[in-house]
């Protein structure tokens, strides 16, 4: 509710090394989303669709092939380093683009710039995401980060088109690079003073796949098992929809509606809203039974306004319908990856959801040159009709492959999930990633004094109060009551030493259990190998078993 997400964002705000990097990854999160229209917009100006496209192909190749290996510096350095030199060097990059476009420097000096910074934007979110569990002391401290995170990454999307919209209106899109590398020069700043941690090391008991490997992995996988496969393949094929709409938004301002480029912002900007509204209509997907149904209705309300667009002349029209494809997009998107993370064996998901990744930029590209093609051929509107077509006929077309899955995933426990939501460390997590989760718990009754843990034995497991009460004991001394929500155990899984405290059933006792290696993997937000799990246990230092 709204005092839970209040305190999660005064989780963020009290806490001196979260508040310095969210804000810095709001820069970020501004320039990458506000930059890429203003490069679309520069193109546009110097030779229409097909420019923009070559643009956006330049910009994501090299950034598609880079992206593994950016990610292996956030294992081999300091990772607060790693992300603040990412952000120093998005400033510079930033600058030189700048410098480059508003000295009326050649196209190529420009695109070379360009890519120069999608390059480095590679660096950031990988750094961000790992350094998290590092400066975090609690489940409640990383779980609010990673919520503000994401949040920041949708307003990003929606604020950050809208505010380069505005400057180019005024100004020019050079003059969008020059206050990104400000910002970025300030991002940088804050970053820079949180402590760093110490590099990563290998552990002796689990040392992580490279990234060569984890990718021929996840496609070994996706080559034997349909189901997945079909799921990344919808979920490339909406990627390339949503890779050309970012092409065409310009072209929609200019042609169509015969406004100036800067209102290609506003367009962008409505989409980006309608994510955001997206991902709160898609709470509502936790826990059902069937996902077929939201992904075809999301397909439909993803397309069925592009087509429309095709046909509008009104700039008030345009964005409400871009809103509402906005809405679509996050639906069909986060109903295809909960249905992959129900059908995907859990000891290979990570690495098909590492393959999902790296060809999200290959889809885009691919859309971005597809869309020039199908323009120059078709002209603008019949090619915002084929593009929302697309995604509603090729779900329809393998509907019947997407049932067949549905009846194959396994079935959270609807009482689990609405556990899971009144525990603050797993409600704010998404849809799919609660379900995921949710499917793992086991159940577990106890009579009045059975004990749940001993102090020091090893700690294998949380455990979660569905009903009843559990009571924690130090030297026969109660300590805490563990009631309906409360959970037990992460002191020991956390901080990797045995039991701190005897927990035992006050009266009819209902618990569900969670492996440790779920729940590390669960908290820390990325399945990270044993050494890894280890090394972030040991930073923590607070709760109770």
């Amino acid at each position: 509710g709204l005092a839970s997400r209040s305190h999660v964002l005064r989780t963020v705000v009290a806490h001196p090394r979260l508040r310095r990097l969210v804000l810095g990854f709001a820069g970020f999160s501004l320039l990458e989303h506000g930059g890429w229209l203003a490069v679309m917009v520069y193109a546009y100006g110097g030779g229409g669709v097909g420019e923009a496209a070559m643009a956006a192909l330049v910009q994501l190749t090299p950034a598609a092939l880079v992206a593994p290996v950016a990610a292996v510096a956030g294992d081999r350095f300091p990772r607060v380093r790693v992300l603040a030199g990412s952000f120093l060097a998005q400033a510079v990059a930033a600058a030189a683009v700048a410098t480059a476009m508003l000295g009326d420097a050649p196209a190529g000096v420009v695109y070379a710039a360009a890519t120069l910074l999608a390059v480095t934007i590679t660096f950031s979110r990988p750094a961000m995401s790992s350094l998290l569990p590092g400066v975090t002391t609690t489940p409640t401290e990383l779980t609010a980060a990673n919520v503000v995170g994401g949040l920041i990454e949708n307003v990003g999307r929606f604020a950050g088109p809208l505010l380069a919209g505005l400057i180019i209106h005024v100004a020019e899109p050079g003059t969008v690079f020059a206050a990104a590398a400000a910002m970025m020069t300030a991002a940088t700043a804050l970053v820079a003073t949180v402590p760093a941690t110490s590099a990563p090391a290998d552990g002796a008991d689990g040392v992580e796949e490279t990234p060569r490997r984890a990718l021929i992995g996840g496609f070994t996988v996706l080559r034997s098992e349909p189901g997945p496969r079909l799921l990344v393949a919808l979920l490339g094929v909406v990627n390339v929809v949503v890779g050309a709409l970012d092409v065409l938004f310009v072209a929609v301002a200019v042609d169509l509606l015969e406004r100036e480029e800067a209102v290609s912002g506003l367009l962008s900007g409505a989409a980006g809203l309608g994510g955001i509204a997206g991902a709160a209509v898609a709470v509502g997907l936790v826990g059902r039974r069937r996902l077929t149904p939201p992904i075809v209705a999301g397909s439909v309300l993803l397309g069925a306004p592009v087509v429309v667009l095709g046909g509008t002349n009104g700039l008030l029209m345009a964005m409400e319908l871009l809103l509402v494809a906005g809405v679509g997009r996050t639906v069909v998107g986060i109903g295809c990856r909960t249905l992959l993370q129900g059908v995907t064996p859990d000891d290979v998901l990570a690495r098909v959801f590492g393959v999902h990744e790296g060809l999200t930029m290959a889809a885009y590209a691919i859309g971005s040159v597809a869309v020039a093609a199908l323009d120059g051929w078709l002209g603008l509107s019949a090619t915002l009709v084929v593009l929302g077509l697309l995604v509603p006929i090729v779900v329809l077309l393998r509907l019947g492959a997407l049932l067949a899955l549905d009846a194959r995933r396994p079935e959270p426990d609807p009482e689990v999930v609405n556990l899971m939501r009144s525990v603050p460390m797993f409600a704010p997590r998404p849809p799919y990633s609660l379900e995921q989760l949710a499917v793992n718990f086991e159940r577990h009754t106890y009579r009045p004094g059975e004990s749940l843990m001993t102090v020091g034995t090893p700690g294998d497991a949380l455990y979660v109060v569905a009903s009843g009460e559990a009571v924690v004991e130090r030297d026969g001394v109660t300590v805490h009551r563990c009631r309906t929500g409360d959970h037990v155990g992460e002191v020991a899984l956390l901080r990797d030493v045995p039991r701190t405290a005897d927990v035992v059933a006050g009266d009819d006792l209902v618990a569900y259990r969670l492996e440790r290696d779920v729940f590390l993997e669960a908290v820390t937000g990325h399945p990270r190998s044993r050494a890894r799990a280890h090394r972030v246990a040991r930073d923590r230092h607070h709760g109770a078993g």
